[in-house]
């Protein structure tokens, strides 16, 4: 790609997907879904299970970064040891750090093994549906209690990254307020679609219709770039936009620092990116941005 340098990291859901991580040359783990690790489990993991699955997972990628969602559930996402409440409409309910933030001892056990985990490798965290500042003033906080809990128990735990995923427009608009808190900042572009054209991307009747490939995401994408670039913030994006070979050329392109790709495609995209030029990509940005229909922006891929 001309010499221009973009990590291509891996979407992790299973502790067995970990060794290919080195045979298929991924440069780290930019999403774990501990919802998924926890899926099966008849009641909710204790510190030390959860500490052992990080453990495993940063073993087996060190020196390569880990990068961890909290526990993303609600809506399509559900654990067999959490009842929620029944949601007119659960998409837009008690799900990702709503559910945490209601749940502070269960989350801080979450917390705590991410910290005690993070004395062996390279740890980022990041917190999925985050609207507001508010909500990241009282994730750190806990995070705080979290780390004093360790001191307290003489449990060492090492330097952290934070992140949030952005999936919102609100999270868009408030990103300003939110990113003297951050290191880093990761994209859904699965949600973001979803929550940006009203588009229940599990109704099969408008699967269709739902097309994350669109003007307005891709505007969105380039505007959460900017902002972030403005306070040197690094972006990737974790949705299934980063794993589609034709679109991937065009998210770098936009000025993407990483993708997160999911292990089936990983090859296909990174093919795609490794024979293109990245003046290239750019100009295919550039193109895309001045697009007003689904139409258009067709043509590019």
């Amino acid at each position: 790609m001309d010499g221009h340098s973009v990590k291509l990291l891996s979407n992790i859901g299973q502790l067995n997907q970990l060794d290919q991580i080195e045979q298929l040359g991924i440069d780290g783990i930019g999403l774990l879904r501990t919802e998924l690790l926890f899926m099966g489990l008849k009641q909710a993991p204790t510190e030390e299970q959860q500490y052992q699955m990080y453990k495993q997972t940063v073993e087996a990628v060190t020196p390569k970064v880990v990068t961890i969602r909290t526990l993303d559930v609600g809506a399509d996402k559900q654990l067999d040891y959490i009842h929620l409440d029944k949601q007119e409409n659960p998409a837009l309910g008690e799900r990702g750090v709503r559910y945490s933030l209601h749940n502070p001892e269960q989350f801080m056990v979450q917390l705590r093994a991410i910290l005690r985990a993070s004395t062996l490798g390279c740890i980022r965290v990041m917190f999925p549906m985050i609207n507001q500042v508010e909500e990241l003033i009282d994730i750190l906080d806990l995070l705080a209690q979290s780390k004093k809990q360790l001191k307290q128990q003489q449990l060492d735990y090492g330097k952290i990254e934070l992140g949030i995923v952005v999936e919102t427009p609100a999270a868009i608009i408030n990103l300003p307020s939110m990113l003297p808190y951050l290191d880093f900042i990761s994209i859904g572009s699965n949600d973001l679609s979803q929550y940006t054209l009203a588009v229940d991307r599990t109704n099969p009747v408008l699967s269709q219709q739902f097309s994350a490939f669109s003007p307005a995401i891709i505007q969105s994408i380039a505007t959460v770039i900017n902002l972030a670039k403005q306070q040197q913030i690094s972006v990737s994006l974790c949705g299934e936009l980063a794993s589609d070979p034709r679109i991937a050329p065009i998210l770098i392109g936009l000025g993407l620092d990483e993708l997160s790709i999911n292990i089936g495609t990983f090859l296909p995209v990174k093919a795609a990116i490794c024979s293109g030029q990245y003046n290239h990509f750019t100009q295919q940005a550039a193109a895309c941005l001045k697009s007003t229909k689904i139409s258009q922006l067709a043509q590019y891929l």
